[in-house]
């Protein structure tokens, strides 16, 4: 038995040539966090991916330009970049998909790294190489077919790939509103040291405050959305403290938006 550390499978022997994105068999409890405690205690031949992601954050155990062992097959662990989207044994659809749009925008940073297109060659699955139920939670929700969930892996990575920034920023932004549905998924926090007030509506960070000051809009969208969700709800809009270094990692996984006025 060897337990893993980074860099146990070798270097790969060429750039990486596709992806693919796995989902875990973890609980609610298996995120990222507890990826990085367990992983250094697992033994490596039982299998380990480069990224982990889950609602937490993300974990990269191994480098890119190293072998992962992956998916049970020698070709795909040499070639293949890989992500699993983690907590999928114990997560609702909507956490779930949430953290699928972590693993979205992360694989599309990593393709443009390596010069890669996302199309039905370039984004696999698992069982595709192995016989294997995985990616079996992203299977069910997603056509149960290898071909609809390629389709929806490739159309979710397209999002984030880069192709007009300048426009996306002229479009207004404004908070998913809470449903008695998706309100688990909601939650606003503060971070230690700054003044403004977030919001995560399950999909995305929206900062309630002006990029100038003034209008005093910033403060009456934030009563009306704790208002809504209170009235949805019957309850109060869930509230924490982030740390900066708890919020670094956050936002460069939904990466802040100031709400438009």
């Amino acid at each position: 038995m060897t337990l893993f550390y980074s860099g146990i499978a070798g270097k790969r022997p060429g750039k990486p040539t596709f992806v693919i994105i796995h989902n875990d068999a973890g609980s609610i409890n298996a995120c990222a966090s507890y990826y990085r405690s367990w992983l250094p205690n697992h033994e490596a031949e039982l299998g380990f991916a480069h990224v982990y992601i889950a609602k937490d954050g993300k974990y990269q155990a191994d480098d890119f330009d190293n072998i992962a062992w992956h998916s049970g097959n020698s070709f795909a662990n040499e070639w293949a970049l890989s992500w699993e989207v983690c907590q999928s044994m114990g997560a609702s659809d909507a956490e779930f998909e949430a953290v699928e749009e972590a693993v979205f925008q992360d694989v599309a940073a990593a393709m443009k790294r390596y010069g890669l297109t996302p199309n039905r060659e370039t984004v696999r699955l698992h069982k595709e190489y192995s016989a294997t139920d995985c990616p079996h939670r992203s299977w069910a929700l997603h056509g149960s077919a290898i071909n609809a969930v390629q389709d929806y892996f490739i159309a979710g990575i397209k999002k984030y790939m880069g192709a007009d920034n300048s426009s996306n920023n002229e479009k207004p932004v404004q908070p998913i509103q809470p449903t008695k549905e998706n309100s688990t998924m909601i939650y606003a926090f503060n971070v230690q040291g700054q003044g403004a007030t977030y919001l995560f509506d399950g999909q995305k960070t929206i900062v309630f405050a002006e990029k100038t000051s003034g209008s005093g809009q910033g403060p009456r969208a934030w009563d009306h959305y704790k208002g809504t969700y209170k009235e949805v709800t019957g309850k109060d809009l869930p509230t924490q403290t982030k740390t900066k270094e708890q919020f670094e990692l956050w936002n460069t996984l939904y990466p802040a938006q100031f709400i438009k006025f």
